[in-house]
């Protein structure tokens, strides 16, 4: 008579489970990409995701021109931590890990242009006389 295996049912059991968990899983990792999809087109701002290998400086370095500026040791950390507080943004919203210098400059410029008037850095330069405007 032949022997039969005193563990069958429990085998029988896992097996049942880890088919169980299987399903599971592979409905969670759907339900994953899913998500991963929408975060990151939030993430990007409803940019295409593209190879963090891909991305490129947006302007050559033989396009630049060099700008001396004078200005207070105060104001050139204020600037320095402004542009290491973008590059961690960049870095975590948006996957960019190589910032070039000349790329957080004419941000950081094209932002000032975008947002200050004449009048306000005049009147800024008259505070700093001690004067008000």
């Amino acid at each position: 008579m032949p022997r039969s295996n005193p563990f069958q049912d429990i085998a029988e059991g896992l097996e049942e489970e880890s088919t169980d968990n299987t399903k599971e899983e592979s409905n969670l990792s759907e339900e994953k990409g899913k998500i991963e999809k929408v975060d990151s087109e939030k993430k990007n701002n409803g940019l295409p995701e593209r190879p963090i290998e891909k991305s490129v400086p947006s302007f050559d370095w033989s396009d630049t021109s060099t700008v001396q500026v004078y200005i207070l040791e105060d104001t050139e950390k204020g600037l320095d931590d402004i542009k290491f507080d973008a590059e961690i943004i960049l870095r975590q919203e948006f996957g960019i890990r190589k910032v070039e210098t000349r790329e957080l400059d004419e941000a950081m410029i094209t932002a000032l242009l975008k947002e200050i008037s004449p009048e306000q850095i005049a009147h800024l330069l008259v505070e700093k006389r001690g004067y008000t405007a």
